[in-house]
């Protein structure tokens, strides 16, 4: 299946290729239908794997779990990590009150190409054109379009010869802060005489450590032991906190202010509108600006209250 792709795929632009990927091909192209299985693509022996080069590795990643399309281009080196290009669009929740799987996996076909087109433009001389790699979010996440990216990242891997990740989407949740704070250390020279793979700057926190994972559709409490070990130590058994959140504000907020949160197009935010709602004045540019205190009931056994 791979070699017949890639044949298919050879010669033509890497617009083309998305093109007919995202099925968006003309109808008289023979390959306007083309279609992969779910399953991943297994890495071959034969692919380079030289991660230790000079230029370092760059990585192409792709985020389609829900209403969001996400593509970012991530170089890195043991001395630097360098965010390339990243770039999201959501598709527009305000017509449905909420997240709907229709609008979304419309928004994905149409909004990831482009996308992409922008990520590979972005691509520095020493990378001949393609990535090092092709990372794509695997799930959980709603299926149909989780499958667009998945089937769009198999395609290019296909396509350029180099492996595809499939990533889990919580584990990228859990591993974010690493990543932020890897982007924002400045360069540092090797020291003289070290090792060319040694770690010279660990990014924080430091493992192990517990990752609170609090998203629209999961909650999860997690050890997190290295960067591929990871034990789960609590979930929700009903519905998500995030979930929960936007229920209660297509309850609470009244359809004006939901109306007018929408008008700019980008989808609501229901969680922050509920929060300026609540406590007006509170936030600027989605950043809390507030100190309440909450003060929890007596518990059953007659303790005292506790500040929150």
């Amino acid at each position: 299946m791979s070699s017949s792709l890639l044949l298919l795929l050879r010669g033509r632009s890497v617009r083309a290729g998305l093109r007919i990927v995202l099925g968006l091909a003309d109808s008289g192209d023979s390959l306007s239908r083309l279609r992969w299985p779910s399953h991943s693509i297994p890495l071959s022996p034969h692919w380079n794997w030289n991660l230790g080069s000079r230029r370092g590795i760059i990585v192409l990643g792709i985020e389609t779990s829900c209403d969001d399309t996400s593509v970012a281009l991530l170089s890195h080196t043991p001395t630097l990590t360098h965010l390339l290009y990243h770039e999201t669009i959501t598709s527009n929740n305000l017509p449905t009150r909420g997240i709907h799987p229709l609008a979304s996996l419309s928004s994905h076909r149409s909004s990831l190409s482009p996308l992409l087109i922008c990520a590979i433009s972005r691509l520095p001389p020493s990378s001949n054109g393609k990535p090092d790699l092709v990372a794509a979010t695997r799930g959980p996440g709603m299926r149909a379009s989780l499958a667009v990216g998945l089937d769009v990242a198999k395609g290019l891997a296909v396509a350029w010869g180099v492996p595809l990740v499939g990533v889990h989407h919580m584990l990228g949740h859990a591993l974010t802060p690493r990543l932020t704070d890897a982007l924002q250390r400045p360069k540092r020279a090797r020291p003289k005489g070290t090792e060319r793979n040694i770690n010279l700057q660990e990014p924080q926190p430091r493992f192990p450590f517990w990752s609170l994972l609090v998203s629209g559709g999961h909650t999860v409490l997690a050890r997190c032991e290295s960067v591929t070990r990871h034990k789960v130590i609590a979930d929700t058994v009903d519905v998500a906190v995030g979930d929960m959140i936007d229920k209660i504000a297509r309850r609470v907020v009244p359809e004006e202010i939901i109306t007018e949160a929408g008008k700019e197009g980008k989808g609501v935010v229901y969680g922050r509108v509920l929060e300026e709602f609540v406590f007006p004045g509170s936030t600027t540019n989605g950043e809390a600006e507030y100190d309440h205190h909450y003060f929890p009931p007596e518990s059953p056994s007659g303790g005292s209250k506790m500040k929150k």
